[in-house]
């Protein structure tokens, strides 16, 4: 199998600009991190979006061999969430965000689809997320793609630090495994 920093062309700066966003947000660094979003934004999205997916599917895979349920869900998302709020200010990490990303890896989340379409309450006024401060009903809004490339790095750091092995390996194998579907494709 060929290392993914022997790939060319955008594949490796995809590779390089996740490597450097997931890094800086494992070790809570958070002017190296906004400078390692701004180049993994600047990444071509569409193959960008599909190598943070892979990853994350992966990542989960291994975690959760057994599969996952709404309690794993909702687990890897708060943890994700107060591991990130201990470097990053809460209002720059937003919950709709981090769920976008981990659904989107599953693939039961469209990008283009929003929240308010999906889920909104008949009574906005009546949303409200009780473990946060304010009276200020929740409306959560579908996430923009610079807000993808933002948290998905955040949830790989948080499931790295739960599995066993580094992050180069699973980028080894997420380019490996997009390779073999775009093969699948061509006729």
């Amino acid at each position: 199998m060929v290392s993914w920093r022997e790939l060319g062309g955008p594949a490796r700066g995809i590779g390089t600009a996740v490597l450097l966003a997931v890094d800086a947000a494992q070790s809570a660094d958070r002017p190296a991190f906004e400078a390692a979003v701004v180049e993994l934004s600047a990444q071509p999205a569409e193959p960008t979006g599909l190598l943070l997916g892979a990853l994350i599917r992966q990542l989960l895979e291994d975690q959760h061999v057994d599969g996952l349920d709404a309690d794993d869900i909702r687990t890897v998302l708060s943890r994700s969430y107060a591991a990130t709020t201990l470097w990053l200010p809460a209002d720059t990490v937003r919950v709709e965000a981090l769920l976008a990303v981990l659904s989107s890896a599953l693939g039961i989340h469209e990008p283009g689809v929003t929240y308010q379409e999906v889920a909104r309450p008949s009574v906005a006024a009546d949303w409200r997320d009780p473990d946060l401060p304010g009276d200020r009903p929740i409306v959560p809004r579908a996430p923009t793609a610079a807000e993808y490339g933002r948290h998905a790095p955040l949830l790989l750091a948080d499931l790295l630090s739960t599995g066993g092995r580094p992050l180069v390996r699973y980028l080894d194998a997420a380019f490996a495994e997009i390779a073999r579907a775009e093969a699948m494709e061509l006729p």
